[in-house]
């Protein structure tokens, strides 16, 4: 076999396509072509419908990631007119992330788990299961670990920039391992590339988006209270003497990229909840505040914070991340405050 890495048997792959192919088309398996190269496919086959034939030619990975689908388009095109045929990826899992990046590039896979895209010569195939948007929720929710997400935070703050190993894992508090972990899973979903001995982001956007799509702001937990003070700017006011907190949601929005009109406070608080409840007289309700207190699940919320008029805000990226999946139109504002400040 070519491609002798490979942990996917060629008798699951063949299974897989011939799952994918039988119901619509005639399918004849050829030897694979090899020379010196070791680049040619591990399969080739050829499949007829209406009497015409066309040809497909198979790499089997063990890794369907979007890095191992750029190499894959490497080799695809090295094939170029000595082999010619549609080329197809055949690996355990393709996320959608992968598939996207298979439309793109002109390429077809079918994966283990049922799921596939091939489109040649007028044929169109796609299939996407139940089970696979379940296997990619735990894909992402391990890419965005808290410990993890240190690392992206640092890069994101700074997206032209070529990091050094060092610069980036005591920027982002955490050990080199972990740094070196987080990086490498970034580089294997094409989000980051190594050259040199330095890192850099490719898609900066994308990795916000993956970012933000998983992201929960309601997850941390969230106290409402009544403020006698009603005006937002009289509550602003007593805030302005304290330092122990980080404005977010619309009243941060307010003051950096204002778009949706908000009246209700949203705070996080750092450590003495006590002493901002007494500054600002407040008292707990169960319904209808108008200062919401937040104690984050995460530290790294207060990183780069921001002062604008004497008033602490969260970073950029904490407040876009807070406002996506937000309620009350937080999308646009989180959309509007992406295209004033963000650059990504």
């Amino acid at each position: 076999m070519a491609n002798s890495e490979n942990t996917v048997a060629v008798q699951d792959a063949k299974n897989a396509l011939e799952e994918v192919l039988a119901e619509l088309l005639e399918v004849r398996w050829g030897p694979p072509s090899t020379n010196n190269l070791g680049w040619d496919p591990d399969l080739v086959l050829t499949v007829k419908q209406a009497g015409k034939k066309y040809t497909l030619l198979v790499l089997v990975k063990s890794s369907g990631t979007p890095g191992a689908i750029a190499e894959f388009a490497g080799k695809a095109k090295a094939w170029g007119n000595r082999l010619p045929g549609y080329p197809v990826l055949v690996a355990p899992f393709i996320s959608s992330r992968g598939r996207g990046l298979c439309k793109e590039m002109g390429l077809g896979f079918v994966d283990l788990s049922g799921n596939a895209f091939l489109r040649f010569n007028g044929i169109l195939i796609e299939r996407w299961g139940k089970e696979s948007i379940a296997k990619e929720k735990r894909i992402q929710k391990h890419l965005f670990s808290t410990k993890a997400t240190w690392v992206i935070r640092r890069l994101l703050s700074e997206p032209e920039r070529a990091w050094k190993f060092e610069e980036l894992s005591a920027e982002a508090a955490v050990s080199i391992g972990q740094a070196y972990k987080v990086v490498n899973k970034l580089v294997s979903e094409g989000y980051l590339e190594k050259e040199r001995g330095s890192i850099k982001l490719l898609k900066p956007g994308e990795l916000l988006d993956a970012w933000a799509e998983i992201y929960r702001f309601d997850r941390q937990d969230i106290s409402g209270y009544y403020c006698p003070l009603k005006d937002q700017d009289k509550i602003f006011g007593s805030l302005k003497s304290m330092d122990d907190y980080a404005l977010t949601l619309g009243a941060a929005a307010s003051l950096l990229a204002p778009f949706v009109r908000s009246t209700d406070v949203y705070v996080y608080v750092k450590k003495d909840m006590d002493k901002l409840i007494n500054a600002l007289n407040l008292k707990p309700v169960e319904f209808g505040g108008n200062v919401y207190l937040v104690k984050p699940t995460d530290k790294a919320v207060f990183s780069d914070i921001q002062k604008i008029n004497e008033l602490l805000i969260v970073s950029n990226i904490q407040l876009y991340l807070d406002l996506y999946n937000y309620p009350m139109r937080g999308r646009e504002q989180a959309e509007h405050l992406r295209e004033q400040l963000l650059g990504v």
